[in-house]
């Protein structure tokens, strides 16, 4: 079977902007500034694979095209927010995933690797007669280092992820690529080989930290500090190879956040948040069809993800076009 290389990074545009049950208690001005809800973690990303790097070692280029477009916003029990009367939401990403693998340094039996994942972003929204877009590099992921394993059928990768606050960001602005501060995540990628099966996940932990400029909205209109809530998300996918080249199968993620939001500065706005908001918890699951073919040395994939559930977020689909190679 030949070998491949997946990508892990999807940008988070989807989740954006803040949660439908702030919508519903907006006020005059931009109530959806990319927090409440809002994530680094790059959903669906992950597909086939999602334990392997390049065997042989050395530099590897990862390029993605995404394709995101929603229409509701859902409130926390899943259904679409009644305060919404009209919600679009279209993006539109290139990402490029750099990466080196050191075949001859190794570590617990593994090999140590480094990668830089960069994205390019074009995103419009428009909610209730208010409109905004934005274009430009979104917030950069690193992995300084991370180890790498090829144990037979068992392909594992382990890494620290910090993503840092480069995008484009203003705390007025409906849309913004950037969301103007640092998560540290774990990962930790398997894939498991049964024959011509493929059985892959990517599980993840997303630690944020606080927005020290806070977007302005309905639920906090002195822009205080703003820290979104720690998530837990998983990437699957289950395939079959029919040949080395050709494979097809089914994928998908789930997110849930498992902290609650918070507003610092501002007690009484935080109140409400925790009590009224029950803390804008998100979550999200996917699922969808999806293909890989291998041509040349180079794997490409192909994926469309339908959110079936979505609460205090967005709620639509997701088309990819991935080519990975390694030099």
């Amino acid at each position: 079977m030949e070998q491949r290389e997946i990508s892990r990074f999807v940008p988070s545009i989807r989740r954006l902007l803040c949660g439908a049950s702030l919508l519903a208690l907006s006020l005059a001005g931009p109530a959806m500034a990319g927090e409440g809800g809002g994530s680094h973690d790059p959903t669906g990303a992950e597909s086939f694979f999602a334990g392997f790097t390049p065997p042989q070692g050395g530099g590897y280029l990862v390029s993605h095209l995404n394709w995101y477009s929603a229409n509701r916003l859902n409130d926390g029990n899943g259904d679409r927010n009644r305060a919404v009367k009209k919600f679009d939401l279209d993006a539109t990403a290139y990402i490029a995933r750099f990466g080196y693998i050191f075949n001859d340094v190794k570590v617990l039996g593994g090999n140590l690797g480094t990668q830089a994942i960069v994205p390019l972003v074009n995103l419009s929204v428009s909610v209730n007669g208010m409109k905004d877009s934005d274009f430009g590099f979104g917030d950069i992921m690193l992995d300084p280092v991370y180890l790498t394993w090829h144990l037979g059928a068992l392909n594992m990768v382990l890494a620290p992820e910090l993503t840092v606050p480069t995008g484009s960001y203003k705390r007025t602005a409906l849309a913004n690529v950037g969301r103007n501060y640092t998560s540290l995540s774990g990962v930790f990628s398997v894939t498991y080989l049964a024959g011509p099966v493929d059985l892959s996940i990517k599980a993840r932990y997303n630690h944020n930290y606080t927005n020290k400029d806070g977007a302005f909205s309905g639920i906090n209109p002195t822009g205080a500090d703003y820290r979104s809530g720690d998530e837990i998300a998983a990437d699957f996918a289950i395939g079959y190879n029919i040949s080395q080249s050709f494979e097809i199968g089914a994928q998908g993620y789930w997110v849930k956040q498992i902290e609650d939001d918070e507003i610092k500065g501002n007690a009484a706005a935080n109140a409400i948040l925790q009590t009224a908001l029950d803390g804008n918890r998100g979550q999200l699951f996917a699922f969808g069809p999806g293909v890989r073919y291998a041509w040349n040395g180079i794997q490409f994939i192909g994926a469309w993800q339908h959110e079936f559930v979505a609460e205090n977020m967005p709620q639509g689909d997701r088309f990819w076009l991935k080519a990975a190679f390694s030099f």
